[in-house]
């Protein structure tokens, strides 16, 4: 099975610049879903965020790594443009995933 927690870290370092806290990252079945970006509130009324994958994606796979940048994109929504949560795929989303996808990608060329 995947570290998932290192994966998040990796995926942190190279796209987010490790600015983004770790996260609780549960294997959870959805029907027909991949992953779910998940905000929950506290007994004191603080928001609560965890990443939820479905089981296939603790093996690995070539999908995991941009699935849980997708998830991460929202974590980070909700950590800088709070205002941007009620719509799912905000126009500052798409900005930011379209920003880490290309550094995601670039980084994955030079490996090869």
């Amino acid at each position: 099975m995947i570290n998932l927690d290192e994966k998040f870290k990796l995926i942190n370092n190279i796209c987010f610049k490790g600015d983004l806290p770790q996260i609780l990252i549960k294997i959870k079945s959805r029907a027909n879903v991949n992953a779910a970006f998940v905000v929950d509130t506290d007994e004191l009324g603080n928001n609560t965020y965890s990443i939820e994958l479905n089981p296939r994606l603790s093996r690995g796979g070539s999908d995991l790594e941009p699935i849980l940048l997708h998830e991460m994109v929202h974590f980070w929504i909700a950590l800088n443009r709070p205002e941007e949560m009620s719509e799912e795929h905000s126009d500052g989303f798409e900005e930011k995933a379209a920003e880490v996808g290309k550094i995601w990608w670039e980084n994955e060329l030079k490996s090869l």
